[in-house]
Order: structure tokens, then sequence, then C-alpha cells
């Protein structure tokens, strides 16, 4: 069935992604992937292929963010993944933070092809990446 292969397909792509293994994210992500985040968002913009890999990074680095818990893994139709998760990290504080985060994915032949990370609060993660920066001043 096509919802449970691309279930999996997620699920691998985040085990991959919490052992930071990139070069193994080239098995279950298109070469030209995209992820989008919006504006207000403490990076926003739009990025494909290796730019997206290293906006992974630079995003995880301003936030601080050291782990994420999932909750659950939803796939409808051909093409739509919905992961709902709870990444967390330390604010410039040392301060623990948590928020939920939906993603949206697009599967087609197998691969990720874009990714549309949804956070539940957009002010408080500019407050997180803000203290970190004033931190590191």
């Amino acid at each position: 069935m096509l919802e449970e292969r691309n279930r999996a397909i997620v699920q691998k792509a985040y085990e991959l992604a919490a052992r930071d293994d990139l070069e193994a994210l080239l098995d279950v992500r298109d070469r030209n992937y995209r992820v989008t985040l919006p504006h207000g968002f403490p990076v926003p913009g739009s990025w494909t292929g290796e730019a997206a890999n290293s906006a992974r990074l630079e995003i995880f680095g301003a936030l601080g963010a050291d782990g994420i818990e999932y909750h659950e893994i939803i796939a409808d139709g051909p093409n739509r993944v919905v992961a709902l998760c709870e990444p967390t990290g330390l604010d410039g504080e040392g301060k623990r933070w948590s928020m939920l985060l939906a993603e949206f994915f697009w599967i087609e032949d197998g691969k990720i092809t874009d990714i549309r990370p949804f956070w539940w609060d957009i002010v408080e993660l500019r407050r997180v990446a803000e203290s970190r920066k004033a931190a590191r001043s």
C-alpha cells in the first residue's frame, strides 16, 4: 500500500537525520528536494538540494535544537505525509524549550521532494534564536 510505503520513507528520514547521516538521506530524499520556512521564522526561506541540507544545520543551530520526540506520522493518498513531532533544545540562557511541529512531506516515486515545517509558535522560536545570538555576542 502506497500510504504505508510513504510513512516508512518519512520514518526512515527521521531516523537518518537523528544520526546526522546526510549521505544516507539521499536514499529517501530526491536530489532536488525543497524545504520552505515562512517569513517571520528565525531562518526564513526556501532551499533546494544541498542548500536545504545546509539550511537544516543552520536552523537547528540557531535554535539550539538537541533532540526530537515523534508523536505520529500520518500518510494520506499517493503523495501526502504529515508528521507531528516535538523538537527540544536550549535557549541562550540555558533554559530548555520544546515545541510542537507539524511537517508536511510530498513524496514522488519513493522519494521526498518537498518538506514544509509548521511550528506551533514562531514568536517563541524567534525569542529562542535571539537569546542564543545574544549569548554568543
